[in-house]
């Protein structure tokens, strides 16, 4: 693995870990700017700065799972032609969406809760199958549904059908093997040029 990689293996394994009782007084303070009643943006400045701050710790102190999941997906995400960091990159956004989601009342450790966040978030990586333009969960398994023939045209509601239709045109107009030129030049050639 790159030395990048390798560094941020090191640093995740520096942080120290949370007690139970810091999970939990960490995540009521991201549960109060989270249910703010007009959003977490609307909530008041110390709610919001607290609340940030207590899941930037939740998930700085939890970066060893994502390193544990990145391990298990990286032959995937390899054959997928990512690098290992493109998947840690993914696997923070899970677990920050389970810090944010995170409800300590309920007596569940935070590592429990975060681990299916961060492999959703690998997960959904993958199954993108690479791309210049991230797709929304439903447009993207729609569009895979449609070319497995696990689904037809007329199944989808018209709404989802408008954006798989623009999604497939986006894709056409972004791929590398598209002809631009009278002499059947690709795109790709041109940039490798």
């Amino acid at each position: 693995m790159p030395d990048a990689t390798g560094a941020w293996f090191e640093a995740a394994g520096r942080v120290p870990l949370l007690t139970h009782r810091e999970e939990l007084e960490l995540g009521r303070l991201v549960q109060a700017r989270q249910q703010w009643p007009d959003g977490p943006d609307a909530a008041p400045t110390l709610v919001r700065r607290r609340g940030l701050r207590a899941r930037e710790r939740m998930v700085t102190a939890n970066l060893r799972l994502v390193v544990a999941q990145g391990r298990k997906y990286w032959p995937r995400a390899r054959r997928a032609g990512y690098e290992m960091s493109d998947l840690l990159q993914e696997g923070v956004l899970g677990l920050q969406r389970g810090a944010e989601k995170f409800d300590p009342s309920r007596g569940y450790k935070f590592s429990t809760y975060a681990v299916p966040w961060i492999k959703q978030a690998m997960g959904r990586m993958l199954d993108h199958q690479g791309g210049a333009v991230r797709l929304p969960a439903a447009v993207g398994s729609a569009m895979t549904r449609l070319q497995a023939g696990a689904l037809r045209w007329e199944e989808l509601e018209p709404g989802l059908q408008r954006r798989v239709r623009a999604a497939m045109r986006l894709q056409r107009m972004l791929s590398l093997d598209a002809p631009v030129g009278d002499d059947g030049s690709t795109l790709g050639e041109l940039v490798t040029a």
